[in-house]
């Protein structure tokens, strides 16, 4: 038996049992943090929605790509003393099952349509996009006019950043995820970072969401289909006319062209109404869900006083 063959029975043997550490992991963690929401069949699938409180209208909160409901979670305990919010997992993420369909915002949007039917949780609604959320809720706002009262863009993107971008980085890190190596390394110091303003049980719950495969592939699958997401939003000129739009921007940043890039595109959001404002997150960088959840739950209080 040569030593390559030895060493290729080792590794597959290694791979083998970080697999099953990886799937054993798992079963821990869904029986250890059960779904805080309802889990709602939307036809192919099931999403997670978590709705709390009561009144009109309803605020629904989108992620970032990448998040998940629980980012949502300081801001959600506020608005819910004073209106009904729900805060949802897009199809792949924490509790929601994975979806054969691709992942574009104009399908999102309709998804998104869909689960609030069918939680019997109808609009109008007031919709709070983070970062890729922000294209999920002006399609939303866009394709469902009359069940839409105004939109709050959370450091959002715009259909101006069009640009290639390698996914190659997500599909290695779902291979990672797969086979159980991410649990072992635990999380970067970067994660740790942005969650630190959480609660300790939401961030246990989030990172153990996070190291599930079906969240590193829907990752991925978001990524590859980011500049059709941006070209849908480019190519339905989307515009509000009348309906109120808060932008909402990090004001910590690194000093390169980049984050100036992004900055100028900002402002240029603006322009979706006849009804906008900007207010600059001063203490925040571009999660500012977790960092400064307050001007957000201000930011809703503006458009329901105004309504």
């Amino acid at each position: 038996m040569t030593i390559t063959y030895q060493l290729g029975i080792s590794l597959i043997a290694v791979i083998a049992a970080l697999t099953i550490f990886q799937s054993v992991a798992t079963m821990i963690d869904d029986h250890r943090y059960p779904p805080p929401g309802k889990l709602i069949d939307i036809g192919g699938c099931k999403l997670h929605i978590h709705t709390t409180g009561q009144g009109e209208p309803t605020v629904v909160l989108d992620a970032g790509l990448s998040g998940t409901s629980l980012g949502w979670a300081l801001v959600q305990k506020e608005v819910q003393k004073f209106t009904r919010v729900c805060s949802y997992d897009r199809a792949g993420y924490a509790w929601s099952d994975q979806s054969a369909s691709k992942r574009t915002s104009l399908h999102l949007a309709k998804e998104l349509h869909t689960l609030l039917h069918k939680a019997n949780i109808p609009g109008p609604y007031i919709l709070v996009g983070h970062s890729f959320g922000g294209c999920n809720a002006l399609l939303f706002a866009d394709l469902y006019p009359e069940e839409t009262i105004g939109v709050i863009l959370v450091d959002s993107v715009h259909e101006d950043m069009l640009r290639e971008r390698s996914t190659a980085h997500f599909n290695f890190q779902w291979l990672l995820s797969a086979i159980g190596f991410k649990r072992l390394q635990g999380p970067s110091n970067a994660i740790t970072e942005m969650f630190t303003p959480l609660p300790e049980q939401i961030r246990h719950m989030y990172i153990a969401q996070m190291n599930k495969i079906s969240y590193t592939q829907t990752v991925s699958r978001e990524m590859e289909a980011l500049n059709e997401s941006l070209c849908q939003l480019y190519e339905r000129k989307v515009h509000l006319q009348d309906k109120p739009l808060i932008v909402i921007t990090a004001g910590k940043f690194a000093d390169n062209s980049e984050e100036k890039a992004w900055t100028c595109l900002q402002k240029r959001l603006l322009l979706k109404s006849n009804r906008s404002k900007q207010i600059i997150a001063d203490k925040s960088d571009h999660m500012i869900n977790h960092h400064q959840p307050e001007i957000i739950i201000e930011a809703i209080q503006e458009i329901l006083k105004n309504q």
